[in-house]
């Protein structure tokens, strides 16, 4: 009978599709999940909570006793030495007191013994109350003083009296209601191992049965996806001998396998030749760029201007070889300069050449100053640094207000580091604007900074592998400040080292 239901549940699971599969598995895990929950919960109720319970009952009638016993010791102290700070001390045990015996369960689920006692402290306590605040109030002198506080002291003797009794009463039932617990609580571990034994065993045959149905076929596809990617496609198709979902895919994968053997053999023959034509592409490239290099040679332009320079002397034009003079130690700079970093003085040279050609550009409108608090010779920094920041200065700032303005040049050591201010007093930037600045820098973008600010910002990172520093500041209407800063104790990164 047992085998005939197994051999008709194997049938209707291998008609199922593989999502009805799944589907069926992970409720099956969920029902698993819900009844070893419940079944956990259950055996926490039924062997904590109750004793929970008994623990909570015996401390409340506990605390009963105690708050009875700390009454009659702060009462008898306020007798013997009556003054304000006993009387406080006095009010307030006497309010716990009176709060633990309102919180003692008093139900019909207890011992009619147990019920009585509890109504007696209960009722007991309401007259004590009374007659222990007549005492209070009366004065020694009062003939009635003595009797009274007698009385007090005998109520007090039967409260504790009652407590106590109350307190053997609650323990002796929590005991045997533990007792019925612990008959039962014996077998619980022989149940736990039995239902658990039976819900790993029912986990083991979904899991190997969706091991076997799904996750095995789905590795033999990944192990041949891994061997095309190889560029193997030497292994023989995968079985289809299946009636589900998978039947269809590894059929598709086979199909794929073959078609893409074809796709990849045609392509490598096309690469090939695309490879041929690229190399002939580039070469032609590379010797038209050699013949544009050769039509202007530097040594061409710097004859050129000695020539207009000499030129210029014959004809007495001191102001015209000046500027020819500044103008071929640009082209000089610019031109014969092959290291990363140059000393200062020579940046600053160079500088001054570009000034004075952009001041007999500009007349009286630019005016600059160079405060160089730095040996020009001892500390370095990025070459063809100061020259693009100047320029826009000029360009974006100075040269486009009527009255012109004025560039300051700040150089100065401070602890490490070679820190540069080039300050103008320009038009300035919007705030939008040079927030988009900011961002496009540390994006490594140049669409708002400019080819040649951006050119200087990405050289001074690299060079210096992110301890070198560009900072613009701009007030719009007042003017724009960029701070460089170059570390003097860091190997500078060369171009061949990225190689």
């Amino acid at each position: 009978m047992i085998k005939k239901v197994i051999t008709i549940a194997k049938g209707k699971w291998n008609q199922k599709n593989i999502k009805e599969r799944i589907s069926l598995f992970t409720i099956m895990n969920f029902a698993i999940i819900f009844l070893s929950f419940a079944f956990s919960m259950w055996t926490v109720k039924y062997s904590l909570t109750d004793l929970n319970q008994i623990l909570l009952v015996n401390q409340k009638s506990n605390s009963v006793v105690n708050a009875i016993e700390s009454e009659i010791t702060y009462f008898d102290r306020y007798i013997k030495h009556p003054s304000e700070e006993n009387r406080t001390e006095l009010n307030r045990v006497c309010k716990i007191t009176e709060d633990k015996i309102a919180q003692i369960p008093l139900n019909k689920n207890i011992n009619d013994y147990r019920y009585a006692k509890t109504w007696a402290i209960k009722n007991s306590y309401k007259v004590y109350q009374e007659k222990r605040e007549e005492v209070l109030e009366l004065k020694i002198e009062n003939k009635s003083y003595i009797n009274k506080l007698y009385q007090v002291y005998d109520m007090q003797d039967y409260i504790a009296s009652y407590g106590r009794t109350l307190l053997e009463l609650t323990i002796d039932d929590g005991m045997e209601i533990y007792q019925q617990k612990v008959r039962m609580i014996r077998f619980i571990p022989f149940f736990v191992s039995v239902f658990g034994i039976a819900l790993v065993m029912v986990m083991w045959k979904l899991s190997s049965s969706m091991k076997k149905e799904i996750v095995e076929p789905i590795q033999e596809l990944e192990f041949a996806s891994k061997r095309i990617t190889r560029n193997d496609y030497s292994f023989p198709d995968l079985k289809e001998d299946r009636a589900d979902e998978l039947r269809e895919l590894i059929h598709a994968f086979n199909k794929m396998k073959h078609a893409t053997n074809e796709h990849i053999t045609t392509l490598d023959k096309l690469h090939k030749q695309e490879l041929e034509r690229v190399e002939l592409q580039r070469r032609l490239e590379l010797t038209k760029l050699e013949l544009l290099k050769n039509q202007i040679k530097p040594h061409f332009l710097f004859n050129t201007l000695n020539v207009i320079g000499g030129m210029a002397k014959l004809e007495d034009a001191p102001t015209t070889d000046a500027m020819i003079q500044a103008l071929s130690t640009l082209f000089r700079y610019n031109l014969t300069v092959r290291e990363a970093e140059v000393v200062v003085e020579n940046e600053l040279y160079v500088i001054k050449q570009y000034m004075y050609l952009q001041q007999m550009r500009f007349g009286k409108r630019v005016c600059y100053k160079i405060i160089n608090d730095v040996e020009g010779n001892k500390y370095k920094m990025p070459a063809f640094t100061l020259q693009p920041i100047i320029e826009n200065s000029i360009k974006h700032g100075i040269g486009k207000k009527e009255q012109g303005g004025r560039i300051l040049i700040r150089v100065f050591y401070r602890q490490g580091y070679l820190y540069i201010t080039i300050t103008d007093s320009g038009l300035g930037i919007t705030k939008e604007k040079l927030e988009a600045m900011n961002k496009e820098m540390e994006n490594d973008k140049d669409e708002f900074i400019g080819i040649g600010l951006g050119s200087v910002y990405k050289r001074i990172k690299w060079m210096y592998e992110g301890k070198g520093e560009l900072k613009i500041s701009s007030k719009e209407g007042v003017g724009t400040s960029i701070r460089i800063r170059i570390p003097q104790d860091v190997k500078v990164k060369k171009i061949t080292d990225s190689k």
